[in-house]
């Protein structure tokens, strides 16, 4: 099977997902055919649509990339899989829809991840509770509440700000705001347009303790209150409360910190999330043909996988790293080449590894666990 993927995207801002889509997708051996694929139209919707061809047939896949639960039915009901971000927790009567999981806001923050966990496995903190809010797509109510609740209290330390609002900031620099994640005890997670924000995912990858209300939308598997994060009530009467306990209470807070790293590394890293997209386009292309073969041979196909993610091995295979040149140090211009490859090269493959060495497989069936 190959899977055609559009040489143009629905918009600017797609590419954002669109490149870690990718970059998973290499990582688990898919083969890639970059074709003319008519989109659907980016406003007021943001879906990029790609093909799968199975040698007898193509079908459509949608990745649903808008900030809402409403699907847009016409592409969910002629695509062979439509895969939802914003989830919503009550289902679709679209047997095509499924829940699409989440991303990080920029493919390059898996450069960065191999430091920024180190950064926070070190515990120096300089803040106790950290959140920092835009205010331009979204959540503009319950952003200015959290910020004003989190400012006024005096039993712990807290960094954060508003931006990209009407006479304030325009944007906030990423890098920066990544570095300031592992510095912090406690992260504070806010829904904007929709309950899902890529915040929260960045949270999760470095490896923070997060609180935030819980959503009305969900992941392809679950995350438990009290075990990955903690959930403060709808209306945040008691977010100061919940963030001075695990400001205080050290163990259960890097309890949490770390049930949330192992969340992300399992299933929202790019190569994991892909794999769950292959899987789950494997099984429905398997239904129509027989005789379907995985698309890639890291990936079992759906009917070979168990329920249960603790009773399987990994069966997904990491790509070996190519070997570096052997750098001539005699020379200055190799030094620097030496140098850079450290810098950058080294950092982007560590990234593309989930901290846990034996990844697990896709369940079929998200609601057994």
């Amino acid at each position: 099977m190959t899977i055609g993927w559009p040489v143009e995207l629905p918009d600017s801002g797609t590419r954002f997902v669109a490149d870690q889509i990718l970059a998973g997708m290499r990582a688990n051996g898919v083969r890639v055919e970059p074709r003319e694929i008519a989109q659907h139209p980016s406003s007021p919707f943001h879906v990029l649509l790609a093909e799968i061809d199975d040698g007898h047939d193509t079908h459509t896949i949608a990745f649903d990339l808008d900030d809402w639960p409403e699907v847009v039915e016409p592409i969910a009901e002629r695509a062979l899989l439509y895969f939802k971000q914003q989830y919503a927790t009550r289902g679709y009567p679209q047997a095509s829809v499924v829940p699409g999981g989440y991303h990080l806001a920029n493919n390059i923050a898996y450069r960065y991840l191999p430091l920024l966990r180190a950064i926070r496995s070190r515990r120096r903190f300089r803040y106790d509770v950290y959140g920092r809010f835009g205010l331009r797509y979204g959540g503009v109510e319950i952003r200015r509440q959290a910020f004003e609740l989190l400012s006024a209290r005096q039993d712990f330390l807290y960094e954060g700000s508003l931006f990209r609002y009407p006479g304030g900031p325009d944007d906030y620099p990423y890098r920066r705001y990544l570095f300031e994640i592992p510095r912090a005890k406690v992260c504070v997670d806010m829904p904007g347009k929709g309950d899902l924000c890529t915040r929260l995912i960045d949270y999760l990858a470095v490896g923070a303790c997060v609180v935030g209300p819980p959503p009305a939308v969900r992941l392809p598997i679950r995350l438990v209150d009290g075990v990955h994060l903690v959930h403060c009530a709808p209306d945040l009467s008691d977010l100061g409360d919940i963030c001075a306990e695990l400001v205080r209470d050290d163990k259960e807070r890097e309890r949490i910190a770390r049930n949330g790293r192992d969340f992300f590394d399992r299933y929202l890293h790019r190569r994991q999330l892909v794999a769950y997209y292959i899987a789950e386009v494997t099984h429905a292309a398997a239904k129509t043909t027989s005789g379907s073969r995985p698309l890639s041979r890291h990936i079992p196909a759906a009917s070979q996988r168990m329920a249960l993610d603790e009773a399987l091995a990994s069966t997904i295979g990491s790509p070996k790293a190519a070997r570096p040149p052997r750098p001539r140090l005699r020379h200055l211009t190799a030094t620097m080449l030496l140098v850079l490859f450290l810098l950058v090269v080294v950092p982007e493959l560590l990234g593309d590894q989930p901290y846990d060495p034996r990844p697990s497989t896709w369940p079929r069936a998200a609601e057994d666990l």
